[in-house]
C-alpha cells in the first residue's frame, strides 16, 4: 500500500512539473484556423500527382491560381512578405529575414534586450521579433509603399494570434523571411519556432543545413492554438543559394527530393486539420534559377469553402492571375465574413493545364515583347516607309497599295495571332507575317471588288474585332503581345493604350473615309460610331480608361464638329463644351465605378478613395506617377522623341499648308480635317495618359495610311489626265 501511495504522489508530481508539455499535446485547434503553407521558388512545373501526391490533391480540393510577385522593388523573398503582410506594394530591407526568437541568443545577447533597446518595446519571451522592423518602416515610407504589417495588425486587433514554424536558415546565416508576413507593425509574433533547432545539420547531404520536419510537425501540436499558423519550408531557398555548386541534373535531383519532403510534411499537417480551416500554398518569390527564363509567376492553391477551380483576383480579372497585395484581404476573410474576400474561383475541369499555358504565354510575352515588337514594327514602318517614297515619286501600282495595306493591317494582325499558341520567335514573325500579309491582300481584293477605298475593310474589321472581344470575354486583347503586360502589371484587363489609340485611330479614319464618300449617310454613322467608340473605351465593366475616355471626347468631339462644311477651326464655345463633355464622361465614370462592390471597382474608383483619404497630397503623388510613366515609355530606346519630333513636323505641315496639303485641303476637305483629328487625338492621348505614347504611336500610324493613300489617289488621278 505504501509503494502505491508513493507510485501516486511521484506520479502527481510529474504531471505538475511539466504541465505545459502535457497540455499542448492535446491543445486542440481553434474552430476557424488559417495555415499558410510557404514554399518560396516554387514553379508551376513542381506540382504532379507523382512527387508532390499531397498538394496535388489540395489543388484538387481547393483552387489554384499564379501569384504575380511584384512587390515595392525586386522580386526578393523579403520584399514579398513585406508585400503581403502590407496588401499593397511594399519593400523589406537587407537584413529583414534575419529575425529571431525572443529568447534566442544574438552575438550573446538575447534578441528581446535587442529588441527593446531598438524599438522602446518590450515583448514577451514567447515572441518572434523581426529585428529590422525600424528599418522596414523607414524603407516604405521613404518611397511612398504599402505599411509592412498590416495583415498582423488586424488580426490582433480582432483577437486572433499567430505564430510561425521554421526557417530558411544556412550555416551562419539565418534566414526567417516567414516571420515578415505575420508580424504586426510593431514587428512582432505572438508565437514560433524558428530556431536553430528547426534545421537539421548534415555536412555529408547535398544541403548542409536542411529542415528538420519532425520537430516542425511537433512543434505544431504545442502551437495549434493559434488562429493563423505559417509554415515556412525552407530546403528549395537554401538549394537555390547553391545552385551554382550543381550540375542541371542533380539540381533537378535535389530538387525533387525536397518537394517529395515538403509534400510528406504537408500531408501531415493538413491530415488533422479542423474542418473550417482554410489552407494557403504560397511562394512569395520566383526561382532565380528556374529553366524557363524570367517566370516570375508562382503557384498558389488556396483551400476555404466555396473554393474551386481557378483562382482570379478582383484587382486583375484576369483569370488565373492573383497579387500578393490580396492575399492579407483573403485571410482576414477566412476568420471573419464581414471581411470582403478579394480572390475568387470560377470552376473549371482541368485548372492545372489552363495555367501552364497561361504562365508559358505570359512568360513568352514577358520576355520578348520588346524584341518582338521592335522587330515587327520597325519592319512595317520601313514598309510604310517604302511605300512613301513610292508615292511620292509617282510610282503608283499594286505593290504600293499593299504597303500601306501591309503596315495597317498591323494592329489587327496582332490580335489575331492571340487565337494560336505559339511560343517561340521565329515561329511568330512567321505566323505575323503570314497574317499581316494575308490581311493586307485580301482587303486590296475586297475592295477592289466592291469598288471602295482598300483600306475599308482592314479598318472595319479591327474596329469590330475589338468591340466583339471587349464585350464577350477578351481573350483576344489579352492573349496580344502588343496589349497586356501581366507579369510586369501594367495591364490585366480592359483595353490598354495601345489598343485604345488603334480603336480611335481607326474610328476617326474610317469615318473620313465614309463620309468622304456619302456626306450624308456619313454624319450619322460618324455620330454613332464615335459614341460606340467612346462607351467602350469608358465603361467600367470594359476597363475604366480614364486617360482614353478623355482622348475619344476630345478627339472625337473635335473631329465630329470639324467634318461640317466650311469648318476647319473650331470655336472656343465648342472648345469649352468639349471639356465640358469630357468632364462630365469622367463624372460618370467615377459615379458608376464608385456604386460597383469596392473589390470590383477600377484603378479609377480606388484613386478616388486613395484622394479622399490622402487628400491633395495623393493627387499630387499620382500626378508624380503618371509624369514618371509617361518619360520612362518616352525615353524608351529613344523613339518616343524621335515620334514627337515626326509628329510636331506633321502638326507644323497641316496647320501652315502647302503644295499637296494645301491641294488636299482645298480638293478633299474631308480627307483634311479627318487628318487633323488624328493628330489631335495623339496630341491629346500623350497629354492626358500615363504611357500615351503607345496610344500616339497607333494615332500616327494612321495618320501617315490615310495621308499617303489619298496622295497615292490624287497622283493616279494626275497620271489619267
Amino acid at each position: 500500500m505504501r509503494k502505491l501511495a508513493t507510485s501516486l504522489i511521484m506520479a502527481c508530481l510529474l504531471f505538475l512539473a511539466c504541465p505545459a508539455s502535457s497540455l499542448a499535446t492535446q491543445a486542440a485547434s481553434p474552430e476557424h484556423q488559417v495555415v499558410i503553407l510557404m514554399i518560396d521558388k516554387l514553379r508551376i512545373d513542381d506540382l504532379s500527382p507523382q512527387n508532390t501526391p499531397f498538394l496535388w490533391s489540395l489543388k484538387d480540393r481547393g483552387g489554384i491560381g499564379l501569384l504575380n510577385t511584384l512587390t515595392g522593388g525586386d522580386r526578393t523573398t523579403k520584399n514579398g512578405c513585406a508585400t503581403i503582410s502590407a496588401g499593397k506594394l511594399a519593400v523589406g530591407s537587407n537584413k529583414a529575414d534575419q529575425n529571431f526568437m525572443a529568447a534566442e541568443l544574438v552575438n550573446g545577447e538575447k534578441a528581446k534586450d535587442l529588441f527593446t533597446r531598438n524599438t522602446g518595446l518590450n515583448p514577451h519571451m514567447d515572441n518572434v521579433l523581426v529585428s529590422s522592423i525600424a528599418v522596414i518602416k523607414k524603407n516604405n515610407e521613404a518611397l511612398n509603399l504599402g505599411i509592412a504589417g498590416q495583415l498582423g495588425d488586424e488580426l490582433h486587433a480582432a483577437g486572433y494570434r499567430t505564430a510561425v514554424i521554421g526557417n530558411s536558415d544556412r550555416p551562419d546565416y539565418p534566414s526567417r523571411p516567414g516571420s515578415i508576413v505575420l508580424m504586426d507593425s510593431n514587428g512582432i509574433v505572438d508565437h514560433g519556432f524558428i530556431d536553430n533547432s528547426a534545421v537539421i545539420l548534415n555536412h555529408r547531404q547535398a544541403l548542409p543545413a536542411q529542415s528538420n520536419y519532425t520537430q516542425m510537425l511537433n512543434a505544431y501540436q504545442r502551437l495549434k492554438t493559434n488562429e493563423v499558423v505559417l509554415f515556412e519550408f525552407g530546403d528549395l531557398s537554401r538549394l537555390e543559394a547553391m545552385y551554382s555548386l550543381f550540375g542541371k541534373t542533380r539540381y533537378q535531383q535535389e530538387r525533387s527530393l525536397i518537394l517529395g519532403q515538403i509534400d510528406n510534411c504537408i500531408g501531415k499537417i493538413t491530415s488533422n486539420l479542423p474542418a473550417q480551416s482554410c489552407i494557403y500554398m504560397i511562394s512569395p518569390s520566383p526561382s532565380r534559377n528556374s529553366f524557363v527564363p524570367s517566370a516570375l509567376m508562382t503557384p498558389l492553391i488556396i483551400v476555404k469553402p466555396g473554393f474551386a477551380g481557378t483562382l482570379t483576383s478582383h484587382s486583375t480579372r484576369h483569370e488565373g492571375v492573383v497579387l500578393s497585395i490580396n492575399l492579407k484581404n483573403s485571410i482576414l476573410n477566412c476568420l471573419d465574413q464581414h471581411r470582403p474576400e478579394s480572390i475568387f474561383a470560377t470552376a473549371n475541369p482541368d485548372s492545372y493545364q489552363v495555367l501552364k499555358k497561361l504562365n508559358q504565354r505570359e512568360v513568352f510575352s514577358y520576355v520578348n515583347q520588346s524584341w518582338l515588337l521592335t522587330i515587327i514594327i520597325g519592319l512595317s514602318f520601313l514598309i510604310l516607309l517604302l511605300a512613301i517614297v513610292q508615292v511620292i515619286r509617282r510610282r503608283v501600282g499594286l505593290v504600293s497599295s499593299l504597303m500601306l495595306l501591309f503596315s495597317l493591317a498591323l494592329p489587327l494582325s496582332l490580335l489575331l495571332i492571340g487565337f494560336f499558341d505559339v511560343f517561340e520567335r521565329k515561329q511568330f514573325i512567321l505566323l505575323f507575317l503570314a497574317i499581316n500579309t494575308g490581311v493586307a491582300i485580301l482587303s486590296g481584293l475586297l475592295g477592289k471588288f466592291f469598288k471602295i477605298s482598300p483600306l475599308l475593310p482592314v479598318l472595319a474589321t479591327t474596329i469590330i474585332i475589338i468591340a466583339v472581344d471587349l464585350l464577350f470575354n477578351n481573350t483576344l486583347l489579352s492573349n496580344s503581345i502588343m496589349s497586356y503586360r501581366v507579369i510586369s502589371g501594367a495591364r490585366y484587363y480592359g483595353l490598354g493604350n495601345e489598343y485604345m489609340g488603334v480603336l480611335i485611330g481607326a474610328g476617326i479614319s474610317l469615318a473620313t473615309l465614309i463620309r468622304n464618300r456619302k456626306e450624308r449617310m456619313g454624319q450619322h454613322f460618324t455620330a454613332i460610331l464615335f459614341i460606340a467608340i467612346t462607351f467602350l473605351i469608358a465603361y467600367p465593366r470594359f476597363g475604366i480608361d480614364v486617360g482614353g475616355a478623355i482622348t475619344a471626347c476630345i478627339g472625337l468631339g473635335y473631329t465630329y464638329f470639324i467634318f461640317k462644311p466650311h469648318s476647319t477651326k473650331i470655336s472656343l464655345k465648342r472648345i469649352f463644351f468639349l471639356f465640358l463633355s469630357a468632364i462630365a464622361l469622367v463624372t460618370a465614370m467615377v459615379i458608376i465605378d464608385l456604386k460597383q462592390p469596392a473589390e470590383l471597382q477600377s484603378h479609377l474608383g480606388k484613386s478616388i478613395s486613395l484622394i479622399h483619404s490622402g487628400g491633395l497630397n495623393e493627387v499630387f503623388h499620382i500626378i508624380l506617377r503618371k509624369i514618371h510613366m509617361q518619360l520612362r515609355v518616352m525615353s524608351y530606346s529613344g523613339l518616343g522623341w524621335i515620334l514627337l519630333l515626326g509628329m510636331g513636323a506633321a502638326l507644323s505641315f497641316m496647320l501652315k499648308p502647302k503644295y499637296y496639303i494645301l491641294q488636299l485641303k482645298n480638293q478633299a476637305p474631308i480627307i483634311y480635317k479627318g487628318l487633323l483629328g488624328l493628330l489631335l487625338s495623339a496630341i491629346v492621348a500623350i497629354l492626358f495618359n500615363d504611357s500615351g505614347i503607345t496610344s500616339a504611336a497607333n494615332l500616327f500610324l494612321y495618320f501617315l495610311v490615310m495621308l499617303f493613300s489619298t496622295w497615292k489617289l490624287n497622283v493616279a488621278a494626275i497620271q489619267k489626265h
